[in-house]
């Protein structure tokens, strides 16, 4: 139990960002797990993938794994006029995966919550690869289950 100073030193609000990845779709993840959000350029197609895993990407200096969250959620992918790609800190294991690309639709945008700005949205429907379905700040979010994602990821980069 933390004590008294302890919780008086957690911070009243996170710093998340709303990851479009579909018309209807948003992920909600901690803006820390963002490292940058690029514009779209095409990936480095790998032969014997799923279709959900784009390719590499090269991104500052690294070849890193692309992916399509929608494909690998069971959606179909879109790729509207607007895409942009959000690289994401690997955090399940870090040292054989420490980023991975995910499609967006466009830009994502940050969103700073509270607490009470927060609940699990139970009409949602979810997929394989989301953990909940929450409403942040009255909008439908998808909350990713990025040690699924990571392990599906880090299995085809085997």
């Amino acid at each position: 139990m933390a004590s008294d100073a302890q919780a008086r030193e957690l911070p009243n609000d996170l710093a998340t960002l709303l990851v479009p990845v579909s018309n209807d779709d948003y992920l909600l993840l901690p803006g820390v797990t963002v490292a940058e959000v690029i514009h779209y350029e095409e990936p480095q197609a790998v032969e014997g993938k799923p279709e959900w895993f784009l390719g590499m990407l090269e991104w500052r200096t690294k070849q890193i794994p692309m992916v399509s969250y929608e494909i690998l959620n069971d959606r179909p992918c879109e790729r509207g006029p607007n895409i942009h790609i959000a690289v994401l800190n690997g955090s399940e294991d870090p040292e054989a995966m420490p980023f991975y690309a995910i499609l967006t639709q466009a830009t994502p945008r940050l969103l700073r919550l509270i607490k009470e700005e927060i609940s699990e949205d139970s009409q949602t429907p979810t997929g394989p690869m989301d953990a909940m379905a929450v409403k942040a700040s009255g909008e439908p979010c998808l909350v990713p289950d990025v040690v699924k994602i990571e392990k599906a990821i880090c299995k085809q980069l085997k």
